[in-house]
């Protein structure tokens, strides 16, 4: 097996694995000779899968296999597994790959591990007996999401080919449009000019198969294809930077100005503003968010394009960024919870760019990034209340902005019963949060790379697990534990990205196990009490106590919306609390919640309290409060600090003052919704007793949901945001810009 990766080429050749046991293991029971006859419906079966989608290989193969047939012999073994010997004109004979157990071999040989989450694209340099292809097409399907690998199979040979087709039943692989064939003496050059479309990605790994005769080295053929797209990239961006020539800050202030009216100003006729709004489709939920973005910047009269993946197989290559950014010509670029630094030689920095973070992903944030941040950068969202703190960006450049709801996707006009139907439950949660708190605690000490932020996480979770598996102070005293885990084994205190990372990877537990025993008292209330109880998501098939529940995946928009207005009670069940996607869109289309309480849902709000407690006692910086004297307004915070589950100590952590600047701005469930107290619980008996209640009382649950509806509809609109971020763009270039400069754009 030849692979290269990042650039360095290993190779072996298959059949030859590093462990010798493998390559003389063969399959049990004694091989006789059977006619290839045997196998026609098969290979004619697999034959007319070809003829669909490469019908210029058909007439080939079979000319080919007509011609060589009667030199090579088909062997089974009493198990099935198949061997061929191959004999020359000269008398000589050999068995193709070799004489052995080749579908072992392959389990063996083929390890991929994909880059970050996404699958490989792999190359097969030759079929062999067919088991690596078959091997590799099992390891690069769907491993993240729906995220598959292109595979180009390469076959020089037509007659190993035909072989193969005799061998395996390879129809649901070839019909798979990820899979690209080549056959034949110019399948290289074919392949070359099929990876022209820079839509498809490179392979990264290259897997190659004995071959009857000397092949060249399909290497050569990717290296061409690199150094094409390579300098296809430098052309694009070249030409990109020259049509934005002269294009600055006081440039920028005048054609945002022109475009986004001011409060009370009526519109001036500009141009409408050209949004390029990147995003993947390997996201479970950002790609619906830039549809969302994009509608609604349509509704406010700009011309707005979504580009993402074409498949999910395929790759946003630099050469496609780049084009659309000459084609289009965009006055901004939307991305969703990515920086644009991440792909700065993707996305031009000479462009205007937006990042709604909706998420704070710490490897997108970190101090060595604070450079990248450059004049033409802007940051709206939740990362926005630190950045300018932490990092030094431009506070006229950040803004803090919450979530979004779109009322055109989740409608609450009601729909037909016929399409309602299939989906009415008693109640219904919605979530891909199916792994258990067991198998997340080991997926979340992956994330903390160095041995000592294990250990503390480890005691952290031993000492909280179960309250937060049962009680209902959630999440408890988790900066206490962090602080006492790290005097205890480390004797000092944590720094403030040690405790960032322990505090993040605990809440991810903590949210677990917070849903999983929420839902194991809705499980336990529906078979008591003999209601339906609905769970849509990927994976809780195979959960043991959930798995009877499962109604696999609902797909975003139209689906989800019938799911929502079907269940008479829709679940919400997050650590973070209510404020989140799935209940503002489930509440926008109409559906009504019950919660699990979280501390997160009034957290704000107690943050607030001990702001306002820290400055009566006479700390402006939370970080002096410990060199405050004693007195009834130092035990006052001590008492907001135990109201928030928080920790003095945690007072002097750059973290707790970002918090409190966030409480300023940000609202909690419990400012949002009135009605919040009334649909929330947090142990198995008021659950029971909630839902049996609004279960009884259609028309009071209707009146709730309303409610709760037109909370959502005045603050959280798509609209809403997307007008708030273009006048942050457009608020950001006027303070920037000379004063007095109005160059006409």
């Amino acid at each position: 097996m030849e692979i290269e990766i990042g650039g360095h080429a290993q190779s072996r050749r298959v059949g030859e694995p590093a462990d010798a046991s493998a390559s003389t293991r063969l399959s049990s029971g004694a091989a006789r000779l059977v006619p290839w006859s045997s196998r026609r419906r098969r290979f004619e079966a697999n034959l007319a899968v070809v003829a669909q989608r490469w019908p210029e290989a058909v007439s080939e193969l079979a000319r080919q296999w007509s011609e060589s047939a009667a030199r090579h012999e088909l062997h089974v073994s009493d198990d099935g597994a198949a061997q061929v010997l191959v004999r020359t004109v000269d008398g000589n004979a050999s068995w193709l790959g070799g004489r052995k157990d080749h579908r072992a071999a392959a389990r063996q040989e083929v390890r991929l591990r994909s880059e970050g989450v996404l699958p490989p694209s792999v190359l097969i340099d030759g079929v062999g007996m067919g088991w690596h292809l078959v091997e590799v097409y099992r390891q690069t399907d769907r491993t993240f999401l729906d995220a598959s690998g292109a595979l180009y199979v390469v076959e020089r040979e037509p007659e190993v080919l035909a072989i193969v087709l005799h061998i395996h039943d390879w129809r649901g692989l070839l019909v798979d449009p990820r899979v690209c064939l080549f056959v034949g003496p110019q399948a290289l050059a074919a392949l070359e000019a099929h990876l022209d479309d820079s839509r498809w990605p490179l392979p990264t790994i290259v897997c190659r198969s004995p071959g009857l005769k000397p092949q060249p080295p399909a290497l050569d053929a990717i290296h061409r294809l690199a150094d094409r797209r390579i300098a296809e990239v430098e052309r694009l961006s070249a030409e990109v930077r020259r049509r934005y020539a002269g294009r600055d800050a006081a440039w920028w202030a005048r054609r945002f100005g022109a475009a986004v009216p001011r409060a009370g100003e009526s519109a001036s006729g500009a141009e409408p503003l050209r949004v390029l709004c990147v995003t993947s489709r390997h996201t479970t939920f950002l790609q619906y968010s830039m549809r969302d973005c994009a509608a609604a910047l349509e509704g406010l009269g700009c011309e707005a394009r979504v580009l993402m993946e074409a498949s999910n197989y395929q790759r946003l290559d630099p050469t496609l960024l780049l084009r659309e950014q000459r084609d289009f010509e965009p006055d901004l670029i939307l991305l969703l919870s990515r920086m644009r630094y991440e792909v700065s030689e993707q996305l031009l920095d000479v462009i205007p760019s937006v990042t709604w973070d909706q998420d704070s992903l710490p490897w997108v944030f970190r101090e060595e990034f604070r450079d990248r941040f450059g004049p033409n950068d802007f940051l709206f969202g939740i990362k926005a209340l630190d950045a300018p703190h932490l990092y030094g960006w431009p506070a006229a450049r950040c803004r803090y902005c919450d979530l979004a709801a779109s009322e055109r996707t989740y409608s609450a006009e009601p729909l037909p019963e016929a399409d309602l139907a299939p989906y009415r439950c008693d109640a219904s949660y919605v979530s891909h949060a199916s792994r258990s708190p067991e198998e997340e605690h080991r997926h979340v000490l992956t994330w903390l790379e160095r041995e000592h932020l294990r250990e503390v996480y480890e005691a952290v979770v031993e000492r909280l697990l179960p309250s937060w598996r049962a009680g209902p102070d959630f999440p408890g005293p988790l900066h206490s534990a962090i602080y006492d885990a790290f005097e205890q084994r480390l004797r000092r205190p944590p720094a403030a990205d040690e405790f960032a990372a322990v505090h993040q990877a605990a809440m991810r537990l903590a949210d677990r196990a917070l849903r999983h025993s929420a839902l194991e008292w809705a499980a336990d209330w529906a078979e008591r009490r003999g209601r339906r109880l609905h769970l849509y998501g990927n994976g809780w098939e195979r959960h043991p106590r959930f798995g009877a529940f499962a109604r696999g995946p609902a797909a975003n928009g139209a689906e989800l919306r019938r799911v929502y207005q079907a269940s008479a009670i829709n679940l919400q069940l997050m650590g973070w609390g209510f404020l989140h996607q799935r209940a503002l869109d489930g509440l926008c289309a109409g559906g009504f919640f019950l919660s699990r309480r979280s501390l997160w849902d009034e957290w704000t709000g107690l943050l607030r309290r001990l702001d306002d407690r820290l400055r009566s006692a006479g700390a402006a910086d939370p970080s002096g409060f410990e060199r405050l004297p004693e007195s009834d307004r130092k035990s006052a915070v001590r008492a907001a600090l135990a109201d928030l589950g928080a920790d003095a100590r945690w007072l002097a952590n750059p973290y707790a003052a970002a918090a409190l600047r966030e409480a300023r701005q940000r609202s909690c469930t419990a400012d949002v919704f009135a009605a919040y107290s009334r649909i929330s619980f947090d142990s198995p008996q008021s659950f029971e007793a909630l839902a049996e209640r609004f279960l009884a009382a259609p028309v009071e649950r209707a009146a709730t949901a309303r409610a709760l509806r037109a909370a959502v509809i005045e603050r959280y609109t798509y609209e809403r945001r997307m007008r708030q971020m273009l006048e942050l763009v457009r608020d950001g270039y006027t303070a920037a810009a000379p004063s007095g400069a109005t160059p006409r754009p």
